[in-house]
């Protein structure tokens, strides 16, 4: 079975979610389809985490968004396309400040800001 690669764009301003390759915070950036660094799984146990070989989990770290696999992170997809995770009851969102490509958690209230899809992509042979 091939692994599913998930890209995390957010509807606000139609960034992916990105690692950078820093493995420390997490940041928006423009939808490459090239790298690692925009490439999720969201896995059964509620994880968000970097896919094929770098296994990074997304944690709340307020009041920015850290990758680290420290702890039992967990993240629910709700119905009006919020990610929320449920040990702080917010919501995923960048931060609204300028020229400030970081995340912040926030009060769910199902704004753009708030709002995920996840673009489905399947790895190439070579990372298989």
């Amino acid at each position: 079975m091939c692994p599913i690669m998930l890209q995390l764009v957010n509807d606000g301003h139609a960034k992916c979610v990105d690692s950078y390759g820093d493995q420390k915070l997490l940041r928006f950036g423009a939808c490459h389809h090239k790298g690692y660094n925009q490439f999720w799984q969201l896995t059964n146990k509620g994880q968000i985490r970097q896919s094929a070989k770098t296994f990074l989990c997304v944690n709340v770290d307020k009041p920015r968004v850290a990758i680290r696999c420290t702890g039992n992170p967990e993240w629910v997809y709700q119905e009006d396309r919020t990610l929320m995770n449920p040990s702080t009851g917010l919501c995923l969102q960048p931060s609204l400040k300028k020229n400030n490509d970081h995340f912040i958690m926030a009060e769910c209230r199902g704004t753009q800001w708030q709002k995920w899809r996840f673009h489905l992509k399947e790895l190439p042979d070579f990372v298989k």
